[in-house]
């Protein structure tokens, strides 16, 4: 479980656009949901259900980034002197 996630400026335009505020909330809930604990949410609507799709792929993104940041990186080279 991570304690925060990066939410783009782009994301932030497209939810702009969302007059109604409870499906406003319901895709910022999802997007929170799987920044943070990697639970995909399925919403009803269908604009809410396409935004999702248009977001998710970069939140997997940097999810795995952050997954194999953990690892501690490429081990160092061994130098032969």
């Amino acid at each position: 479980m991570k304690d925060s996630f990066i939410f783009y400026r782009s994301f932030y335009k497209a939810l702009q656009k969302i007059t109604d505020k409870e499906l406003k909330a319901d895709i910022y809930d999802a997007i929170c949901e799987l920044g943070l604990n990697e639970n995909v949410t399925e919403l009803d609507d269908g604009i809410g259900q396409m935004i999702m799709e248009l977001i998710t792929p970069q939140l997997v993104a940097n999810n795995k980034k952050y997954k194999d940041g953990k690892k501690g990186g490429r081990p160092k080279k061994k130098t032969t002197g």
